[in-house]
C-alpha cells in the first residue's frame, strides 16, 4: 500500500472520530465537565477554528459558573421554560453578571421573551419584571390582545401593572398605544366606560398625560350610574368642571352631561351661573303663574323623558325598524317642533343609531326649548 493511500486513510479516520462543536454542546446539557474535556480536545485538533472556540468557550464557561445556582439546571439543559419559572419566581431582580451569563447560552432568549409576552404568557410577562431592557415587542399586536383580553374577556388575564415590564426596551411606544387603543374602545359606546376604568386601574400605566384618560373614563363612568333625578346642582357644578379639565375628545360625556342638565332644569334649576357653555348650563324661564300647573305637568315628563328614554323607546318601538323610527320621529318633530319630548326621543334613536353629531344637535334643540320657556 502507498503512503498517500495510507495517509489518506488515516486523516479520514480522524475527521470521523472528530469531536464537533454540536457534539461538546449536547454534552453540555447532561455533564458539563465531559464537555470541557471534549471542547480541550476539540482545541487541540481545531487550533485555526477561532470563532468556533470563543463561542464554546463563552457556553460552557457560562454553564459553569451558574453551577450551584437557581439556574444550573435550566442552563445546563437549555430550557428556556424552566429559566423562565425560575426567573418569575427570584424575589429580586437579575444582576447584570448573571443575565449576561444567561444571555450567552440562551442566544435567542429575546425572541423567545417577545413571542411569550405578546402572547400573554403569564411566567414570561412575571420573569420580565425581573430582567434588565433587552427586548422589543410588536406594540399594536400587543396592546390588541391585552385590551381584548382585559375589555371583552369575561376573566380578566391578571397582568397588573404593565409599566414593571423591565425587559421591554420600547415600553413607551407599547403604553402610547395601549392608551390610544383605550381612547378608541371608549367611543364604541357605554357599555366600556367601567371596563375602561377598570383596566385603566389594573394596567398602572406609566404615561405623563394618562390622567386625562383615566379621569374621562372616571367621570364618564359616574355619570352612567348615577341616578339623573338625584343629582344636586353642587354635584352637576363639579362635573362640569371635571369635564372642562379634559382636553381630549369628549362629546359622548356631554350627552351625558345634558341629560343631567335636562332633569335639572326641569325641576326649575337655574344652571347658568354654574359653567359659561350655555347648552351645559341652560338658563332656566320662570313661568307665570297662569302657566304653572301646564308647566309642572311638562317638566315631569321631560325628566321621566330624559331619565328612563332609553327604557320607554325600546318598549313601545323594539318591533319597529330603526329607519322607519327616525322617519316617523323626524315627522312628528316637524309636525310640532318645540315639542320637548320628540326632541329627546329623537335624540336617543340618533344616539342609538351611532348619529352622534345629529344626536348633540336634537339636545340642545330640547335645552334650548326648556331654557326659553316654550311649550
Amino acid at each position: 500500500m502507498k503512503v498517500s493511500t495510507l495517509i489518506a486513510l488515516v486523516l479520514m479516520a480522524l475527521q470521523v472520530f472528530s469531536i464537533t462543536p454540536d457534539e461538546i454542546v449536547r454534552a453540555s446539557r447532561s455533564d458539563v465537565d465531559e464537555a470541557l474535556r471534549l471542547f480541550h480536545q476539540y482545541i487541540k485538533e481545531n487550533p485555526d477554528d477561532v470563532k468556533g472556540i470563543e463561542r464554546l468557550g463563552k457556553i460552557l464557561y457560562s454553564k459553569k459558573e451558574l453551577e450551584k445556582t437557581p439556574f444550573e439546571k435550566a442552563a445546563r439543559s437549555e430550557n428556556a421554560d424552566e429559566l423562565l419559572k425560575v426567573i418569575s419566581k427570584s424575589k429580586s431582580p437579575i444582576d447584570e453578571r448573571t443575565f449576561e451569563l444567561l444571555r450567552t447560552i440562551f442566544s435567542d432568549l429575546d425572541k423567545v421573551m417577545s413571542s411569550k409576552i405578546v402572547n400573554l404568557d403569564a411566567v414570561a410577562i412575571s420573569a420580565c419584571r425581573k430582567l434588565p431592557a433587552f427586548v422589543e415587542i410588536p406594540s399594536s399586536e400587543f396592546s390588541d390582545r391585552l385590551l381584548k383580553a382585559y375589555l371583552l374577556s369575561s376573566v380578566p388575564v391578571g397582568l397588573e401593572d404593565i409599566g414593571g415590564l423591565r425587559c421591554v426596551e420600547n415600553l413607551d411606544e407599547v403604553v402610547e398605544k395601549i392608551v390610544e387603543d383605550l381612547k378608541e374602545f371608549l367611543k364604541r359606546g357605554e357599555n366600556f366606560y367601567m371596563k375602561v376604568f377598570y383596566t385603566i386601574e389594573a394596567l398602572n400605566l406609566p404615561l405623563k398625560d394618562f390622567g386625562d384618560l383615566k379621569d374621562y373614563a372616571e367621570l364618564a363612568t359616574r355619570l352612567e350610574t348615577l341616578d339623573p333625578l338625584s343629582v344636586t346642582p353642587q354635584e352637576y357644578s363639579e362635573m362640569v368642571e371635571e369635564y372642562e379639565s379634559i382636553e381630549m375628545e369628549k362629546d359622548l360625556i356631554k350627552r351625558k352631561l345634558l341629560r343631567v342638565a335636562m332633569n335639572l332644569a326641569s325641576r326649575g334649576v337655574d344652571l347658568s351661573g354654574l359653567c359659561d357653555d350655555p347648552e351645559l348650563c341652560p338658563k332656566t324661564v320662570v313661568y307665570e303663574e297662569n302657566r304653572a300647573l301646564k308647566s309642572e305637568s311638562h317638566t315631569l315628563e321631560i325628566a321621566i323623558a330624559v331619565a328612563f328614554g332609553a327604557v320607554l323607546t325600546t318598549i313601545v318601538m323594539v318591533s319597529r325598524n330603526p329607519k322607519v323610527r327616525l322617519k316617523r320621529l323626524k315627522k312628528k318633530v316637524s309636525k310640532d317642533p318645540l315639542n320637548v319630548d320628540l326632541h329627546l326621543k329623537l335624540a336617543r334613536l340618533y344616539e342609538d343609531l351611532g348619529m352622534v353629531e345629529e344626536a348633540m344637535r336634537e339636545y340642545k334643540i330640547a335645552s334650548d326649548i326648556v331654557g326659553s320657556g316654550s311649550d
